[in-house]
């Protein structure tokens, strides 16, 4: 069952990030709660009582200061920005993180949904589910000094930013 997240859910949230580092980036408590408090869409899949699976979704226009959102602030008047989509380790590649985006493509389907990807080092895995889930790459930008280099992506190409 996909679900709003809730403050209960917190630390399930944050063990589940935790486990998929450095696919995402690391967080500590008070951190999640206040990235939570900035989302848009906060969702979980919770299967017998257990979060299995989550997805963080921040619109434009928010505090954040992460330097990949700011790129799509800077390009795209109107964003569903993917901060992090992570999936229990004993639950990945069972079609968790597809179902957590169809959700959000339900729930805004006429922005783009948009993201980034490692690709210094390579998350090959993480960019095949983008590029099977309709997401181009749009961009590219150095991170963290220079020690990573990311894929900015977006879905839809008929609703594009101005980059």
């Amino acid at each position: 069952m996909i679900r709003p997240l809730i403050e209960a859910d917190l630390d399930a949230v944050l063990a589940i990030n935790q486990d998929n580092t450095p696919g995402v980036g690391e967080l500590d408590a008070p951190r999640l709660r206040e990235l939570v408090g900035w989302c848009s869409h906060a969702l979980v899949i919770v299967e017998q009582g257990e979060i299995v699976a989550f997805l963080l979704v921040l619109g434009p226009g928010t505090p954040y200061g992460s330097a990949n959102y700011r790129w799509f602030c800077d390009g795209y008047p109107a964003f569903a920005y993917v901060d992090r989509i992570a999936v229990r380790g004993d639950r990945q590649s069972q079609g968790l993180g597809a179902l957590l985006y169809e959700e959000l493509f339900r729930l805004e389907p006429e922005v783009p949904t948009t993201c980034e990807v490692n690709i210094r080092p390579i998350n090959a895995g993480s960019l095949r589910f983008h590029e099977r889930h309709g997401f181009r790459i749009v961009g590219e930008q150095d991170t963290e000094g220079g020690k990573k280099r990311v894929a900015l992506m977006a879905r839809r190409s008929d609703a594009r930013g101005t980059r």
